[in-house]
């Protein structure tokens, strides 16, 4: 997430004490996995950290001087001894190339003198072949040369390069500190629980959702999925009503909304999650069928969503219609074709 941020985010305190004590050792990883979900800041830590690495004055790891020649020449995104990589459109692979020319890159002398850093993400974007080319550099680093990878998943990566690099986690932060920094950006603070909660927590990601027309998109989606649950709907035609939000935009909204089904009928409660607040009928708790069904509408959620993450291609209508079908199936008729009788007190 190309976000830049004057001072170091406020839950990623755990995570620059580790590069502090790295520094005081002396050992500095050559090359360093930074993982967790997305939305946590962890392109905003890279970025802070190599510029904090090439700066001549550092005040400390994670405070770069901001006047040294190589600090305005990061801030003018034109340092000659850092180099960032990133798929040239979302959902498109690194390719081998890429690494390729990056390898030639670190065999020549830093221009500055110092160290040269690299930063890939997300790293699992890598294909096969890039990956290996990688492995080469991460088992030989050329001279100081320090790489940064920031993977979402990092299961994703070959074991042979996880293996060989050094591991800082990012994990959501503790609601009110996450609470306290979103509300602190937001027009309306008043939502800032409704957004981290369409999050799962993730500062970063909530914010964005804030300053998109995702909301819009959200609300689509909960209107086809409460048609779908009170059989007042064809799948087929709610399907097509989702077409311009595009697959991967309704299973993230579909599997919220499974999730938040499922907290309700784990809580026995007809209300549900009030921060997602749909329009509509819900799954009614206490049905087996409708448990079974809306598991499967997440589990198919995050399966498609992580092939078209790593760019995969998937026939979006059928994606569309499949979940709209399965929420039609959730809104409780049996085999035979009868309706479920309402949940009684």
């Amino acid at each position: 997430m190309a976000v830049s941020f004057a001072h170091p985010l406020p839950w990623h305190e755990a995570q620059w004490r580790q590069v502090r004590a790295w520094a005081e050792s002396g050992r500095t990883p050559h090359a360093v996995l930074l993982a967790g979900a997305p939305g946590l800041g962890k392109e905003a830590f890279a970025r802070r950290l190599a510029h904090a690495l090439l700066c001549t004055s550092p005040g400390a790891p994670d405070t770069p001087c901001g006047t040294c020649a190589s600090c305005r020449m990061m801030g003018q995104g034109a340092h000659p001894d850092y180099v960032e990589l990133t798929p040239e459109e979302a959902g498109k692979p690194l390719r081998v190339d890429a690494i390729r020319e990056l390898t030639a890159h670190l065999a020549l002398r830093s221009a500055m003198g110092r160290r040269k850093v690299v930063l890939i993400h997300p790293a699992e974007a890598m294909n096969r072949s890039a990956a290996n080319a990688l492995l080469k550099t991460l088992e030989e680093p050329q001279g100081e040369s320090v790489l940064l990878l920031v993977s979402h998943v990092p299961s994703r990566l070959p074991a042979t390069v996880r293996s060989r690099c050094q591991r800082l986690s990012f994990r959501a932060p503790p609601h009110g500190v996450a609470k306290s920094w979103l509300v602190g950006h937001l027009s309306e603070p008043g939502d800032a629980d409704r957004f981290l909660k369409l999050s799962g927590g993730a500062p970063l990601a909530a914010l964005a959702v804030a300053r998109s027309e995702a909301l819009e998109g959200m609300g689509k989606v909960e209107e086809g999925v409460s048609a779908l649950l009170a059989s007042q709907a064809d799948p087929v035609a709610v399907a097509e009503s989702w077409g311009k939000l595009g697959a991967a935009e309704v299973c993230r909204w579909c599997w919220h909304l499974g999730a938040d089904a499922v907290r309700a009928w784990a809580s026995k409660s007809r209300a549900g999650d009030a921060a997602l607040k749909p329009a509509g009928v819900r799954p009614k708790p206490g049905k087996a069928a409708d448990i079974r069904v809306l598991f499967e509408i997440m589990d198919f959620c995050l399966d498609s969503r992580r092939t078209l993450d790593a760019g995969i291609s998937l026939s979006q209508p059928l994606v569309l219609d499949t979940l709209a079908s399965l929420w039609a199936r959730a809104g409780g008729e049996r085999a035979d074709g009868a309706r479920f009788p309402e949940e009684r007190a």
